[in-house]
């Protein structure tokens, strides 16, 4: 039953006990961050209850206001900012003193690489440019909302879910060695075995899943609820570049998700959707 809740996650999985295990600089770098998630959470939930924001946090989270969703988008992309900052100031500092190998242990490089390069574009640049549609274009066209604000609070949510996961990465197991691109045979269960690589496809999938629907939402609303007398010709440039850039993600998006859950396939149960060996394996 455990097996089939946690998989290959196991307790020797867990960063601090793996530091304990094995001391070193690279278990070193990996619990002071993983000691800062539940550090940082107790230091939240006291700040929201010392100034009485919980009501005020929950009227944000439950509302369907184009320009809080927005708002919250934003502040969601400059907190996983943080997270991105330091990933690169660590390999650029290792890179800067590698005249003898570096700090780092090459896999530990390749964990940075990796959460650097899924975090900035997923969940830096895509809910960072999210939030600016969200805010502008209603008010560019003249809409009252986005054509489906429901739609657009269940989005964040998932969007927000998977950059959960992505950092729950920081906490228990190791992340994906594959690169941000997830290449296959990179990622596959034979050459990448550990459970590194499984919150790299459930954060895209969760988050791609998002990023599909608020390509929807936004081109449809940019399509019928432009005010009476603006046509496409007459739309602002911004508007203009947020509909190219939800088309992009209507397309774009769905085989992501596809082909992360193609991989998941073959990692959990063994499917052969996608080549996951090396040759000779």
């Amino acid at each position: 039953m455990l097996d089939a809740i946690f998989g290959r996650l196991t307790w020797d999985s867990i960063i601090l006990v793996q530091a304990v295990e094995e001391p070193n600089i690279n278990t070193f770098i990996t619990a002071s961050a993983a000691a800062m998630m539940p550090v940082g959470g107790v230091m939240i939930v006291a700040l929201l209850t010392w100034m009485k924001w919980w009501k005020p946090l929950f009227e944000w989270l439950t509302s369907v206001d184009h320009k809080k969703i927005g708002t919250m988008y934003i502040i969601f992309a400059v907190i996983m900012l943080f997270r991105g900052v330091v990933e690169g100031m660590l390999m650029r500092a290792n890179q800067a003193v590698g005249l003898n190998g570096g700090f780092l242990s090459s896999d530990h490089f390749n964990q940075l690489f990796t959460t650097h390069g899924t975090n900035m574009i997923f969940f830096v640049a895509m809910p960072f440019l999210f939030g600016l549609i969200n805010i502008v274009v209603p008010l560019q066209i003249g809409a009252r909302d986005v054509a489906f604000p429901r739609l657009n609070q269940i989005s964040l949510g998932l969007t927000a879910a998977g950059g959960f996961l992505f950092m729950i990465s920081l906490m228990v197991g190791e992340f994906s060695t594959g690169g941000w691109t997830g290449y296959p045979s990179f990622t596959g269960r034979l050459v990448n075995p550990g459970v590194g690589p499984d919150y790299y496809i459930l954060a895209i999938a969760i988050s791609g899943i998002g990023s599909t629907l608020t390509g929807v939402n936004f081109s449809v609303t940019i399509y019928k609820l432009r005010t009476a007398g603006m046509s496409f010709m007459r739309m602002p440039l911004f508007t203009w570049t947020a509909l190219c850039t939800s088309i992009l993600l209507i397309f774009a998006m769905p085989p992501l998700t596809a082909c992360c859950a193609m991989l998941g396939l073959d990692r959990f149960l063994g499917f052969h959707f996608l080549r996951t060996t090396w040759a000779g394996i």
